[in-house]
């Protein structure tokens, strides 16, 4: 006999499920027009189910990427560091200038209309650390993968309807890992953007493995809930 327990999580799997039917539905009808509908999709589902694990009205953002880090699959690691929005985003804050130098002469980006693979360019904050020691832990990790997704994505796509200038649609490529994309942004200057793109397939697969974990935890969890890290990740 199936328990009320296995009764809601077996519910919950088929209703996430649904979301990823639809999803797949409207980029596989649509393409590079759809893609936004099809990843706000995906993210409000896995954000509905972080908020399931940590309940409460705040905190959504350290939820979200909490939930993606504890839960990632093994071989991707959304802790890694996009060195070019590291440098747009210590150029936001209007510090670190120094240390902005430092990382822009420290990795190739190819030249312009080059596709490269993120794996080439991006780094551990470990190894970021031992360029630029003086930036704070937190700083860094505001251009983690995972907070990428959330800011960047996510919340680009739901508030704004678009992604931040940091980020770019696929331009209908069949790439399934995330790449930069030299692109020039300014003919007259000379100046060459390197916008990051995260394919449909990478964030479907990424958050369909995701939510595969966290079902996977709850099958032996004494509950949905759990409490609040002593220190949220991206807090530092």
């Amino acid at each position: 006999m199936i328990s009320m327990r296995e009764s809601t999580i077996e519910s919950s799997r088929k209703w996430i499920a649904r979301k990823f039917e639809m999803a797949d539905s409207i980029f596989s009808e649509y393409g590079f027009y759809g893609e936004s509908d099809a990843e706000i999709l995906l993210c409000c589902a896995i954000n509905a189910l972080a908020s399931r694990m940590w309940p409460g009205k705040s905190e959504d953002k350290k939820k979200f990427t909490e939930f993606l880090i504890k839960f990632a699959p093994q071989n991707v690691n959304l802790k890694i560091i996009s060195i070019p929005v590291l440098i747009n985003k210590l150029k936001e804050k209007g510090k670190y200038l120094a240390e902005v130098d430092l990382l822009s002469n420290s990795y190739h980006f190819g030249p312009f209309n080059e596709v490269v693979a993120c794996s080439d360019i991006d780094q551990l904050e470990d190894e970021i650390m031992k360029i630029c020691p003086n930036i704070a832990i937190k700083d860094i990790r505001r251009a983690s993968h995972v907070r990428i997704i959330y800011e960047d994505l996510r919340c680009g796509l739901v508030h704004e309807g678009r992604f931040s200038n940091n980020l770019f649609h696929d331009f209908g490529e069949d790439r399934i890992v995330p790449y930069y994309a030299n692109l020039v942004v300014d003919l007259e200057r000379e100046i060459i953007a390197h916008p990051l793109c995260f394919p449909y397939r990478y964030i479907r697969d990424v958050i369909a493995n995701i939510a595969e974990n966290a079902f996977t935890y709850w099958t032996t969890a004494n509950s949905w809930g759990a409490d609040n890290p002593s220190k949220w990740w991206i807090d530092g």
